[in-house]
């Protein structure tokens, strides 16, 4: 609205992720869907709920969140033992800003039941409700087995280095974290959201279970430790179809044809 009272010029907005907590900020974004000469969703799911909200369809468009991906994939697993931890058991990784949307009870909930392999889980970020999960730890005795590093910037190291990405967001847009593991080559057990099923095709190139369904991603987490094989097979499927739909490359061409479409 303020680009509009500048001069006369395109405006380009975007939205990346699904609110559900704050319903004010859908009656906001709505109130305002129609100033913009074009908006951006970063995938067919955000694009859907802003249809749903009153968004114009001919000005509302899908550009992918595009990476880097060679250079994650080239980057070098994180030392674990300089972490003080094992090489030895699986590693079970969490990464993004904890919110009550990330669903966190239910990683600690599923470290719970996996105590009996072994596994080991390392959570990547801060938030609000870092003060629960750390009660969460606490009530559960997992002192030992769920780890707390704050914020990283070597996010890629460790996902090379994982077993799998355990993610059970109740909402997302497009998840940056599950892109950067798909693209570090690391399975994805994942909640079965329009955000995630537009990446990952369940049982194809990783798993995805109801957002609150522990059994549920014990069961997948547990298959991804105990069949390696078929794991890092599906998650080479899924890094290839990555290639094609989120090369940062082909994401900035797009980027570039928009404005030079609207600026024309």
């Amino acid at each position: 609205m303020v680009g509009r009272l500048d001069r006369a010029r395109p405006i380009v907005t975007s939205s990346v992720t699904i609110e559900i907590e704050r319903k004010w900020h859908n009656w906001v974004e709505g109130l305002t869907a129609h100033r913009s000469d074009m908006h951006v969703a970063n995938s067919s799911a955000v694009r859907t709920h802003l249809l749903n909200i009153g968004f114009d369809p001919q000005r509302t468009v899908v550009i992918r969140n595009g990476l880097d991906i060679d250079r994650i994939g080239n980057t070098a697993p994180i030392n674990l033992e300089a972490e003080g931890l094992s090489a030895d058991r699986p590693l079970i990784v969490w990464a993004g800003r904890m919110d009550k949307v990330k669903n966190l009870c239910v990683v600690i909930q599923t470290a719970v039941q996996l105590r009996k392999l072994g596994a080991q889980f390392v959570l990547i970020g801060d938030g609000s409700e870092r003060p629960n999960v750390e009660a969460w730890i606490a009530t559960h005795s997992l002192q030992h087995v769920v780890r707390l590093v704050g914020w990283r910037d070597d996010v890629w190291a460790w996902l090379r280095a994982a077993t799998c990405l355990l993610f059970p967001s109740r909402t997302e847009g497009a998840p940056n974290v599950v892109l950067e593991a798909i693209a570090a080559g690391c399975p994805v057990v994942a909640s079965r959201i329009p955000a995630h099923e537009a990446i990952i095709a369940d049982g194809a190139t990783g798993h995805l279970v109801a957002p609150n369904d522990v059994a549920g991603f014990a069961s997948q987490v547990e298959r991804v430790i105990t069949d390696r094989v078929l794991s890092r097979r599906m998650a080479a499927v899924a890094r290839e179809n990555l290639c094609h739909e989120h090369d940062l490359s082909a994401i900035s061409a797009q980027w570039a044809e928009l404005y030079r479409s609207l600026v024309g």
